[in-house]
């Protein structure tokens, strides 16, 4: 156990103190076990108990030493007493172990004894006192006390179960490593009244009767390998089951695209491309250009990697004769018809989207852009926003403005 340290420094008017504050050191979790019922057995997993925090130091005492000279001129000395030192704060109790039993004879329960319970907190130290002085110092504040830990659990198994078989999942799997595939297990658990089962002076939180297993898998395919860098493989994939179905998730900053199966046992994912996003460019809108007279924005992404992203967009118009006081004309997705994919990015036909007015011939409009993929479990968003000055049918100026 690491006894944790902290150093306060507490500033008097005399000359600086340094107060050591000892925090108290939490308990040890008890250690989980499975067995084999049979004869008499006393088992104790109980959580050991955090220890408590240190008292806070005293402070120093100043003086008083203020009055009038034999001459008749007032003096003052005084000085004020040092604070006292804060209470170490007590360590949390240690938690209880678990305790797996496979049994064949259920009377055979009746010769385990078992404890498991959590240790309590440690207690806060107290405060130190203020040193006397003028004025004196302030009392430290007394420690926290630590949190108790939580009793453990009693899980039987019975023989119709055995070879036991523990919860299986994997997390922080490499792409790597489920491209080989992963089986499943999920233990199904029924709470019951474990005490009655057994040695009298049994003590834990709860005891539960394994009923069933489910069986799953999970397996990831390249559906194109010349279309991934398998230099990203590396990043890292969560498998688990719940409820009768398996999941494959995403555990990094990965973009995954591809096609898997949904509500199934045996989930399986065909990966289509891999994008890191941290290597994604900023959304940038490289120009605004009138098109069969209607107002576009070219909207520069990495188009070539990535799949048709969602655009979120607000659009105000300045207010006549108002600096930046803007009225609002859209705010929300932008229809996926109104976005054409061109070389180096997409257009967004502005005049299309269904506006509160006419987007003006003159003035400025502000445009906040954001750019989102979702993708198995990783949402990428990017947001700009840009100030564009219309001046007319013959020319547009376009400036980035974080207002």
């Amino acid at each position: 156990m690491n006894l944790k340290l902290s150093i306060l420094l507490s500033m008097a008017l005399t000359s600086p103190q340094l107060f050591a504050q000892y925090y108290g050191s939490d308990g040890d979790d008890g250690q989980s076990t499975i067995i084999t019922a049979g004869g008499p057995v006393s088992i104790n997993l109980s959580g050991s108990d955090g220890s408590n925090g240190s008292d806070g130091s005293n402070g120093s005492s100043g003086k008083c030493d203020s009055g009038t000279n034999s001459e008749g001129n007032t003096y003052n000395n005084d000085q004020r007493g040092e604070d006292g030192g804060n209470g170490g704060n007590g360590g949390d109790g240690g938690n209880g172990g678990n305790l797996t039993v496979l049994f064949t004879n259920i009377v055979d329960l009746k010769n385990i004894h078992f404890v498991s319970q959590g240790g309590d907190g440690g207690y806060g130290g107290d405060g130190g006192e203020g040193g006397y002085g003028c004025p004196s110092g302030s009392d430290g504040s007394d420690g926290y006390s630590g949190s108790d830990g939580s009793d453990g659990d009693i899980f039987l198994v019975s023989k119709e179960f055995q070879p036991y078989k523990a919860d299986t999942s994997y997390q922080n799997n490499s792409i790597s490593e489920v491209l080989k595939g992963r089986d499943i297990v999920k233990n199904i658990w029924e709470s019951i009244d474990a005490k009655a089962l057994l040695a009298p002076g049994s003590t834990f939180r709860e005891g539960k009767l394994l009923n069933e297993y489910q069986y799953g898998s999970a397996k990831v395919a390249i559906k194109n390998p010349a279309m991934v860098d398998s230099r990203l493989f590396n990043h890292t994939l969560n498998v688990s089951m719940s409820g009768g179905v398996t999941k494959i998730q995403n555990s990094g900053s990965l973009l995954i695209t591809g096609n898997h199966s949904i509500d199934s046992a045996d989930a399986f994912f065909e990966i289509e491309r891999l994008y890191d996003t941290n290597e994604f460019r900023s959304i940038g809108f490289e120009t605004v250009v009138k098109k069969n007279n209607a107002l576009f924005i070219n909207l520069t992404t990495d188009k070539d990697l990535l799949p048709r992203p969602t655009l979120s967009m607000k659009l105000k118009v300045e207010l006549k004769g108002r600096f930046f006081k803007y009225h609002e004309l859209f705010n929300g997705e932008v229809p996926a018809s109104l976005i054409e994919a061109i070389k180096s990015g997409y257009l967004v036909d502005l005049e299309q989207l269904p506006l509160t007015q006419k987007i003006p011939q003159k003035g400025r409009i502000r445009l906040s852009m954001q750019y989102t993929l979702q993708e198995m479990d990783i949402k990428y968003s990017d947001e700009e926003i840009w100030v564009v000055k219309l001046k007319g049918i013959e020319g547009i100026e376009v400036s980035k403005n974080d207002i």
